[in-house]
């Protein structure tokens, strides 16, 4: 056992009760040597800049977005995160990221209840794998209006009588995530949920 005498450095104190507290934290062994690791590294407003630049980088390889179409990436970046191609329409996008917590869950932040936009994006990014679910405004505040098991949106912060933000603690299930491996597979989930949306909209 160590032994600190009033000379002991602080900063030797601190690094080895870090590395402690590190070998028993679930979220540290959870994440450690996975492909997607180095994302706990990242602060949490820039998984909020990597979410928001790895959907409109899809859409732009996909060819959702282009100049062909009137896009301008000065456009985004204001009261919505990036824009899509529906049809001959750019419709504004929301993006939402999250990582996996010791539970198997994620926890969307921030999501606005009073903002236009047309479609939200949630990408969970789990230690080996990355999830995709895109829902429009109107589903998100159907759970705001009827909260189902696992669809239950809470005030942030909580316990606001009048919030303007609120957060969806999610399961794979409960948010209808699926698992993207490739762009093909970005695209057909972004075909599926432009098709509904034009649905619901017409």
């Amino acid at each position: 056992m160590d032994k600190y005498t009033r000379k002991t450095s602080i900063s030797r104190i601190v690094r080895k009760k870090i590395r402690e507290i590190a070998e028993q934290d679930s979220i540290v062994q959870k994440w450690e040597d996975s492909a997607y690791g180095e994302v706990q590294k990242i602060t949490n407003p820039n998984k909020g800049v990597l979410g928001e630049q790895l959907v409109a980088g899809w859409l732009e390889e996909l060819g959702y977005l282009s100049e062909d179409h009137g896009y301008n990436r000065s456009t985004s970046g204001g009261n919505f995160d990036t824009l899509v191609l529906v049809g001959d329409r750019l419709e504004k996008v929301e993006v939402k990221l999250a990582t996996q917590d010791t539970n198997g869950k994620y926890q969307f932040n921030w999501i606005r209840i009073e903002q236009e936009v047309s479609l939200i994006v949630f990408v969970a990014i789990d230690p080996d794998a990355v999830h995709l679910a895109i829902k429009t405004r109107d589903e998100i505040l159907d759970y705001l209006d009827n909260p189902t098991p696992g669809r239950r949106l809470t005030p942030v912060p909580k316990g606001n009588p009048n919030p303007t933000h609120v957060k969806w603690t999610a399961s794979k299930e409960s948010a209808s995530l699926a698992e993207v491996k490739t762009l093909g597979d970005v695209a057909d989930l972004f075909e599926a949920a432009m098709l509904g949306f034009t649905k619901g909209s017409g």
